[in-house]
């Protein structure tokens, strides 16, 4: 066997990474390959402005796949009528008319480099190098694959005083790649197998306007909203699977994907402090065993977002602002459940001030459970409602008149006093309602950004001044 630093590696022929010899010396290694092969070509064809049409097929080949399923093909094609340049609209207020439609299919391949291989591990255990199940492989995992298609309206008016777009769109996913659970009796966690069918549907509007328009002043306002509905269509073989990346929600068919399955919370007993909860048949409980009921309605999707801008330019001072809103969402809240832990964390863990807030005596309501009872399990009691609305940006700017310029070798100064997330309103969410967005906590498979918070750095608050000087 081969000698490494701190014990034995595995022998000639095997993987000879450092932290699997036994005995291992704060050693680390790691090794992945992965290939991608794609074959392209495009069409397109523009008559006088009018007519517009595109077309795209494409051959991708992916090693993350079965040796049997490792191709697929996938094509696209669009068509747009540019009705604003047709003769009988000329001379009229409309500006730009675009009629255009869409179609095509597409494919995702991001799963784990190996994750269709069945695969062992070398590890250190009791001072020697030891084998164990890496991943339960299957050759034929293939592409998950995408169905979009969709219509849609662009416009201007009144000398493009008046702007705006409308979008429908429809997804459907076929052989989701999803992790389906395993007995952990196996050895392993999750399988991932092309497990099931969901469809996106939504609309797309936004709008701009300009209020003023003249030489001395403008002002513009601007806005979008985005609709979604999302469902689970289709199942391997069955009505329902658990997400095997987490514990907290659950594919169910004719359920929006990763709706929450939890204990439901039905408060304290004003007796003697014990947390109750709801059976499957509604009745209240001090017992929480597994007698989970999918709580319908709540999933991480919102049901609309959108943004609202307005800016204001006068005699050099320009003026704008952008906020964002999103409704209908829901984060499982593990930063409330660890600072409310009911005592279990309050050795080793910082405490919120409303910790202290829990029952004492007989006839107390409106309190927390009592410390070290039966309480702080997982539950909806910490699934929260993450609507909110962010002034995302807020910026107030002058620029010098170019007069006071002409004798110098600069083209433009501008003095600006900018904030960022100055102002939020999350009337149902404790915390920063943009967790796990950007983070890590959005890396594993089949987790929804903003399904659940952890440690994530809240979104932060900055003020600044500055100068922009072109010359």
């Amino acid at each position: 066997m081969a000698n490494g630093i701190g014990g034995f590696l595995p022998g000639p022929g095997k993987p000879n990474l450092l932290d699997v010899a036994n005995e291992p010396n704060n050693v680390d290694g790691n090794w992945f390959q992965f290939s991608l092969f794609s074959l392209a070509g495009n069409i397109d064809y523009n008559y006088d402005g009018k007519y517009i049409v595109t077309a795209t097929v494409r051959r991708d080949g992916s090693s993350r796949f079965g040796y049997n399923t490792q191709y697929g093909t996938f094509y696209s094609g669009s068509l747009a009528w540019n009705i604003a340049e047709e003769n009988f609209m000329k001379g009229g207020k409309v500006d730009v008319l675009k009629l255009r439609a869409s179609a095509g299919t597409s494919g995702n391949d991001q799963i784990g480099r190996y994750t269709s291989r069945t695969t062992f591990t070398f590890t250190p255990y009791n001072g020697e190098t030891t084998t164990g199940p890496g991943n339960f492989g299957d050759p034929n995992l293939s592409w998950e694959q995408n169905f979009n298609y969709g219509v849609g309206l662009e416009f201007a008016a009144f000398n493009s005083r008046l702007r705006g777009l409308v979008d429908y769109y429809s997804r459907t996913t076929t052989d989701l790649l999803l992790g389906k659970q395993l007995s952990f009796s196996t050895g392993a966690n999750a399988v991932t197998g092309n497990l099931g069918e969901m469809v996106n549907t939504g609309f797309e509007f936004e709008l701009a306007y300009d209020v003023i328009r003249n030489e001395n002043l403008k002002w513009t306002v601007q806005g979008n909203l985005n609709l979604y509905d999302n469902e689970v269509k289709k199942l391997d073989g069955t009505d329902q699977l658990f997400v095997a990346s987490n514990f907290y929600t659950v594919l169910e068919i004719g359920e929006e994907v990763n709706t929450f399955f939890l204990p439901r919370y039905a408060g304290v007993n004003p007796a003697n402090g014990e947390a109750l909860y709801y059976d499957t048949e509604g009745n209240i409980t001090n017992v929480a065993d597994g007698n989970e009921v999918a709580l319908s309605g709540k999933s991480p999707f919102a049901r609309f977002d959108g943004s609202f801008n307005t800016n204001i330019e006068y005699k050099g001072i320009d003026l704008s602002a952008n906020f964002y809103f999103k409704y209908g969402n829901y984060t499982y809240n593990i930063v409330e459940q660890n600072m409310l832990s009911d005592g279990d964390n309050a050795v080793n863990s910082n405490q919120r001030l409303d910790a202290f807030n829990y029952w004492r005596e007989p006839g107390d309501v409106n309190v927390l459970p009592r410390p070290f009872s039966n309480a702080n399990q997982t539950s909806d009691r910490f699934l929260q409602d993450a609507s909110y609305i962010r002034l995302r940006s807020v910026q107030l700017g002058y620029t010098i008149p170019k007069k006071f310029l002409e004798k110098t070798s600069l083209q433009n100064i501008r003095f600006y006093l900018a904030g960022t997330n100055l102002w939020t309103y999350a009337p149902y969410f404790k915390g920063d309602p943009e967790v796990g967005i950007g983070s890590g906590e959005t890396q594993g498979a089949n987790v929804i950004p903003g399904e659940f918070n952890l440690y994530s750095y809240p979104t932060t608050r900055n003020i600044s001044f500055g100068v922009d000087v072109k010359f």
